[in-house]
């Protein structure tokens, strides 16, 4: 699963990175545990993440991860017709590949384009998400210009199984099965999943301007394996892997408008993989791990007989990355200190060419003098443009009666991607896109109720543009976005919970000072959790602002409301109901694009023994 490229360049790096952390280990060992970065380094400093976790992730009972995203605040999720549809995420206001997305660790952006397929991912196999808002290239390296969204998969706590039947309108399935084991040295978790549907017509017009004539349907597939094993005292090892495969129907455009395409198909296969240990020394004030990862991705598009539109890249496209990364943390006098080293690359491949490239990290993070500071410094070495340096600095203050004010400073870089510098229009000189962003709040936290307000800026230059005159991309581009953040949680009475999130965006082009595309300037969502002794009810609203689109097109504002309720029948058997666009809300994420109108899904969780 792990694949080093036959590169003198990369075997040297691998090679200078090992003799260098070698020497470097025996100067700074560790303290916190380095599987939990953004929350363990996020306690006491303002890269806080916000989490979704695993309570929450249920009572909305949603079938896909983008649902979810849609109530984490800052975040834009923008999809193309029905569940299994592409999607695309802006995160204050940044293009979709500004956004870094891990899975346990793994980097799981599409080295062909940067962007983070997130339909495939399973909902059953998500322990909690975690994200971080603003510029994380210190810390994270490439692709979190816009943030990080790093998602934990579920391990074993307890011995059991867990299956999960699912049924709604589309002739919608979904069927979960999952497996723990445990004993005092050793946990295993697995997880299969899948879920299809004949779906819906994405496209609002067939061809010619006719009706949409079929359905666009999509089946998915997922399995999930986590092992984790006490190997001795104080060293430990963890395997984890993922794969997902799967299709789904979409429609194509002629004539600059999207039309119903009844062949046109698009295959995916993806696999994550990693292999970790961790080991501690001197009582746990010196802790380190070693992790090998790897992530691989398979794209198909093809296009049949009933063809109404052409197939542009239809030949399949490959792209794998991989990373062999070191961390170590240290409870120095000075405070705690973390050291990152990493060596990783790129692999693409098509029918025409194989491109791959390679780089090089090291990082420093640091509290000093377990203080109210953080700072974060990374410099990365890339064989095709260079050096790159990224910094970050954070700020908390606190005050009287539990609040406290925040700050942060820090840049972050995106490097083009094997394609953009070496493919069919590829450009060698093009240097990496920047970000730079401040943000400034306030926040409290109590046992009954929370209030956090901020406000950010983010400036992004050298964005890469596709220019026609020299047919190949170019650093041009410049944009600005700057908002407000406002979310409130209480629990007012006993089993009652209350969430409410609110974002103001507006980002803009720098150098036209047009809109960018598809973000909403306002938009908010409120969720009302109520439980009882065998009943647990979620009321979810979303609002959704005005948005620009191509061609001047201004897409309307729209709100729709959600239900699920779950009826612990037996301590073994739970009964599940939800009703999604519960007010049947007609609306567009995407100018052409139908979206689903309210949908009834019915189903059940059987765990024998009880427990979930």
């Amino acid at each position: 699963m792990f694949v080093v490229p036959n590169h003198p360049a990369s075997a040297a790096a691998v090679s200078s990175c090992i003799v260098w952390g070698v020497l470097l280990a025996l100067l700074l060992p560790r303290v916190v545990g380095a599987e939990e970065r953004i929350e363990v380094w996020g306690r006491r400093v303002p890269m806080r993440a916000v989490v979704m976790d695993r309570q929450e992730i249920e009572a909305l009972a949603v079938w896909t991860v983008p649902e979810l995203l849609r109530y984490m605040p800052g975040v834009d999720v923008v999809r193309t017709g029905g569940l299994a549809s592409q999607v695309s995420l802006f995160l204050r206001g940044g293009n979709s590949n500004h956004t870094l997305v891990l899975v346990d660790g793994v980097r799981i952006n599409d080295p062909l384009s940067g962007l983070a397929d997130l339909s495939l991912l399973a909902v059953d196999a998500i322990e909690r998400i975690e994200l971080t808002r603003g510029p994380q290239g210190a810390s994270q390296g490439s692709n979190a210009m816009g943030g990080v969204i790093h998602i934990h998969t579920r391990q074993a706590t307890r011995q059991g199984l867990s299956l999960l039947g699912e049924a709604g309108r589309y002739q919608s399935y979904r069927q979960a099965a999952a497996l723990s084991a445990v004993n005092d040295r050793a946990a295993f978790h697995l997880q299969l999943s899948r879920q299809q549907a004949a779906g819906f017509s994405i496209a609002a017009a067939g061809p010619a301007g006719q009706p949409p004539a079929t359905d666009d349907a999509y089946r998915l597939s997922a399995a999930h394996a986590r092992l984790a094993w006490q190997a001795a005292a104080r060293l430990q090892g963890e395997l984890g892997l993922q794969v997902q495969s799967g299709w789904r129907d979409i429609d194509n455009f002629a004539g600059g408008v999207l039309v119903d395409d009844p062949d046109y198909r698009q295959w995916d296969r993806s696999l994550q993989a990693h292999a970790t240990a961790r080991l501690e020394l001197f009582s746990g004030a010196w802790q380190q791990q070693l992790r090998l990862s790897n992530f691989r991705q398979r794209r198909r598009l093809e296009n049949g007989p009933q063809a109404t539109t052409g197939c542009f890249g239809c030949a399949q496209q490959r792209g794998s990355h991989y990373a062999l990364e070191w961390l170590q943390d240290w409870l120095s006098p000075a405070g705690p200190l973390r050291l990152g080293l990493l060596a990783q690359g790129e692999r693409t491949a098509n029918p025409q060419q194989r491109l791959t490239d390679s780089s090089q990290a090291l990082w420093l993070e640091s509290e000093p003098w377990a203080g109210p500071w953080q700072l974060a410094l990374r410099h990365e070495d890339h064989d095709a443009y260079g050096g790159h340096t990224s910094w970050h600095v954070g700020l908390r203050w606190p005050m009287q009666g539990d609040w406290h004010l925040h700050s942060t400073l820090g840049t972050a870089y995106r490097t083009p991607g094997t394609r953009e510098l070496h493919g069919p229009y590829g450009n060698p000189a093009l240097r990496p896109e920047r970000s730079l962003g401040w943000e400034l709040g306030i926040a409290r936290r109590t046992a009954r109720w929370q209030v956090e307000l901020a406000v950010y800026q983010q400036h992004y230059s050298n964005l890469l543009e596709y220019d026609a005159a020299v047919m190949h991309s170019i650093n041009s581009g410049g944009a600005v976005s700057r908002g407000l953040e406002l979310s409130l949680g209480a629990e007012p009475i006993r089993r009652v919970r209350l969430q409410f999130e609110y974002s103001y965006t507006d980002a803009y082009n720098r150098d036209t000072g047009l809109a960018l595309l598809r973000r909403p300037r306002h938009k908010f969502s409120a969720r009302l959790q109520r439980a009882w002794s065998n009943w647990q009810l979620q009321l979810a609203l979303r609002h959704i602002g005005q948005r620009h689109d191509r061609g001047n097109v201004t897409l309307a504002a729209y709100t729709v409301g959600d239900v699920a309720v779950q009826w612990q029948w037996h301590p073994s058997l739970q009964l599940r109901l939800r009703v999604e666009n519960l007010n049947d809300r007609d609306y567009s994420e995407v100018m052409g694009y139908h979206s689903s109108g309210r949908a009834l899904y019915a189903g059940f969780r059987y765990t024998p023994g009880g427990g979930s």
